[in-house]
């Protein structure tokens, strides 16, 4: 009977025959090579088949991480069924008995496995390989936008749901704000002297509130963001003019946020180090709850006014208001969004704004940019033909 084995850091599937043991493990002379020399013995653990029960077995070969299945540590395993193995709690092995094609497991949530303690004391959690943890895809700002517009099953709850999110332009208030003039901002706190690298403790915070996704309407994801993405403050005005909008900020403005999602209530989550210290801070809002009557009602006048303007006798003057009003909502809900998306701009109102009045600006331009640019096109065109009389 074969073994189909399924390395999940490399993507990777070996077949297993019944004839020989197999050794994994760091070392050059192993059967299976696993390439984390930090946390794998160089013979870790072996793959044997015995042939008495017809069952393949799992050996773990004294390594100092030891073998973990189903969160347990192991020296010996019968792998009846398909089995997912953690060595050295961070490299997983999905086994599959009798051959056949393999579809490895999902992730498995669970309490972490904890290795043996570091020189400072601590312990590292189960996903922590050479030092960097092993974690689900981290989103960028476009992906988190789109996961978010897709949990709607309304087409028009969707358009009207993206629109808020990139835009910027959603009027909700915070849970909590300080003093009087409700200032928001990140509440948290401070552990002094903190040795591990903030990203572990990072990991092992997503990992206890990935459980929550099994119940309804809750939801996890791991995103880079900057503070612009989840606050509109830190703002520069003059006379009440807000000045450089943007504010996109280079890359290390970029930090991992987890963001906890229940029904409209949203908890942006942020682990990290200042110097010596670990800093674990959180910010909650309300998120909108999408209503699309505005937009639609609005795209419903315009069309109506200019079908009055073009079909209906004595209707012309209506386009004056009517084909800008189309126009606009044109900009302020297709175009401007789509942009900012697009380039990557933080969801703050001014630049929502300033979107709004670059691109109106850019298409009222178009009829004083074109008809000149024809003209000197004509003009050449005509010289070229008396060059060739």
């Amino acid at each position: 009977m074969q073994l189909k084995l399924y390395v999940e850091e490399i993507q990777k599937t070996y077949t297993l025959n019944p004839n020989k043991e197999y050794v994994v493990g760091s070392g050059s002379d192993c059967d299976l090579p696993l390439a984390n020399a930090s946390v794998v013995a160089p013979k870790h653990l072996k793959f044997s088949f015995n042939q008495m029960v017809n069952v393949w077995y799992i050996y773990d070969l004294g390594s100092s991480r030891g073998t973990f299945v189903n969160n347990q540590q192991i020296t010996e395993y019968a792998i009846r069924e398909q089995t997912r193995i953690a060595v050295a709690g961070g490299i997983f092995l999905v086994a599959t008995p009798q051959g056949g094609n393999i579809t490895p497991p999902p992730p498995v949530y669970s309490q972490p496995i904890y290795s043996q303690p570091t020189s400072s004391g601590s312990s590292l959690p189960r996903t922590q390989v050479n030092n960097q943890p092993v974690s689900s895809k981290v989103l960028t700002w476009k992906e988190y936008v789109n996961q978010q517009v897709e949990k709607e099953e309304n087409f028009f709850v969707r358009f009207i749901k993206r629109f808020y999110l990139v835009t910027g332009f959603r009027n909700t208030p915070w849970v909590r704000a300080y003093g009087e003039t409700g200032f928001n901002a990140f509440d948290g706190y401070i552990i002094p002297d903190f040795k591990e690298p903030a990203a572990n403790i990072a990991f092992g915070i997503e990992e206890k509130l990935g459980q929550l996704k099994k119940y309804e309407d809750t939801d996890f994801l791991v995103a880079k963001l900057t503070d612009a993405h989840i606050a509109d403050s830190a703002t520069q005005s003059f006379l009440g003019v807000e000045l450089f909008p943007i504010q996109r900020g280079g890359r290390g403005d970029y930090r991992r946020f987890g963001v906890l999602s229940y029904h409209r209530v949203r908890t942006y989550l942020l682990v990290e180090n200042y110097g010596s210290d670990l800093f674990v801070s959180w910010v909650t809002r309300f998120e909108p709850d999408p209503t699309p009557v505005l937009p639609y009602l609005w795209l419903a006048l315009c069309l109506f006014f200019n079908f009055i303007a073009l079909f209906i006798p004595g209707g012309n003057p209506l386009l004056i208001i009517a084909f800008p009003a189309f126009l606009l909502w044109l900009i302020y809900y297709l175009l401007v969004p789509a942009l900012m998306q697009e380039t990557g701009v933080p969801p703050k109102k001014s630049n929502g704004r300033f979107f709004i009045i670059l691109t109106f600006g850019f298409i009222l331009t178009i009829p004083f940019v074109i008809p000149p640019i024809l003209f000197l096109l004509l003009i050449r065109q005509l010289r070229e033909q008396n060059t060739i009389a």
